[in-house]
C-alpha cells in the first residue's frame, strides 16, 4: 500500500465546498472538512510537482494557507469507514453500508461498499439528484448516469422503474464498484463502461444524469444535449451558486433551457430540457 499525502488547506474567505470544487480537476482521492479547514488526500505517486504547483497557485490566488503532511502507510478507507453513517433522505431513501444495522420505514434502500475516494452518497449533490428522481419518475425512460461513481443514481433510477439504463465513469474502479453495487442491490444495469465525453452512447436518451464537477460539465453539455430525445431532460449537479451563469450559457447554446433548480447548502442541481421550437 502506498503512502498518502494530506493537504491541510485553510479556506480563508472561501467556503470549504468552494475549495473542494476548485480542487475537483486534480486526482485527490477524498476530502474532509472541519469548519474552515479542508483536508485533501492524494496517493503519494500521484502527488507530483505539477499537482503541488497547482495547489500553490490556487493558494496564492485565493489567499489560502496550505500545509502538506505525509501519512503513515495504513488503510485509510478502513479508518474512514469507522465514522461512516447512513445517508437518509426523508422516508424515501436510505443509503447504507453492509456493516450498518438494518432499518425500517424507508421506501428504498441502497447498500454500498463505501469508498473514501468516490460516491458515498453523502454529498449534497447526490441528495438533490435523488430528490429529482423521487419527484420526476424515471419509470420506463432510457437513462444514462454520466460520471456514476459508485452507481447510486443509476441504481436508484432502476429501482424506480427506469428502462434501459447506462452508466459510465472515467475511473475503472468506479465501473467495478458500480457493477458490484448493482448486483448487491438486485439491480441490472444494461450497460456499464469506462469512458469520457469522447465515447458517449450513440442512442437517444430520455434522461441523462451528470453529477460531476463544473469543468467536466462545461466541456460535456453540448455532447450530452445531442443524445437527448425530443422530450428528454439533462439533470446536472456538482454546481455552485457561482457556476450557474456559466452552466446556463453553455446549456442555452446547446438548445437547452433550465426548467428547475434546487439548492442544498452552496450546491445546486438543475433540470434542463430542450427548447421548444415555435
Amino acid at each position: 500500500m502506498s503512502a498518502t499525502r494530506c493537504y491541510h488547506i485553510q479556506t480563508g474567505a472561501l467556503q470549504p465546498e468552494t475549495v473542494i470544487a476548485l480542487l475537483g480537476d486534480w486526482p485527490f482521492s477524498g476530502f474532509e472538512t472541519e469548519d474552515s479547514l479542508v483536508k485533501a488526500y492524494v496517493p503519494a505517486p500521484k502527488d507530483s510537482e505539477v499537482l503541488a504547483q497547482a495547489v500553490k497557485q490556487l493558494s496564492e490566488r485565493f489567499g489560502l494557507t496550505v500545509e502538506v503532511e505525509t501519512l503513515p502507510d495504513i488503510n485509510w478507507n478502513a479508518r474512514w469507514e469507522e465514522s461512516y453513517k447512513p445517508v437518509v433522505i426523508d422516508d424515501f431513501l436510505r443509503i447504507s453500508a453492509p456493516f450498518h444495522p438494518e432499518a425500517e420505514g424507508f421506501a428504498h434502500e441502497i447498500v454500498l461498499i463505501p469508498e473514501m475516494s468516490f460516491g458515498t452518497g453523502h454529498h449534497e449533490t447526490t441528495y438533490l439528484m435523488s430528490t429529482y428522481l423521487r419527484d420526476y419518475s424515471p419509470f420506463g425512460k432510457t437513462c444514462f448516469d454520466f460520471g456514476t461513481g459508485t452507481g447510486v443514481l443509476a441504481i436508484l433510477a432502476k429501482m424506480l422503474g427506469a428502462g434501459h439504463t447506462i452508466a459510465s465513469d472515467i475511473d475503472e474502479r468506479c465501473v467495478t464498484s458500480t457493477l458490484e453495487n448493482a448486483e448487491r442491490n438486485g439491480v441490472v444495469l444494461e450497460e456499464v463502461f469506462q469512458g469520457t465525453e469522447d465515447n458517449l452512447p450513440d442512442s437517444s436518451l430520455d434522461l441523462i444524469l451528470a453529477n460531476i464537477n463544473r469543468s467536466v460539465l462545461l466541456k460535456t453539455i453540448p455532447s450530452l444535449a445531442k443524445r437527448l430525445t425530443d422530450n428528454g431532460e439533462l439533470w446536472l449537479s456538482g454546481i455552485l451558486d457561482s457556476d450557474l451563469s456559466m452552466i446556463d450559457e453553455v446549456a442555452n447554446s446547446s438548445e437547452l433551457v433550465r426548467v428547475e433548480q434546487r439548492q442544498k447548502g452552496k450546491w445546486l442541481a438543475c433540470r434542463y430540457a430542450l427548447k421548444t421550437i415555435t
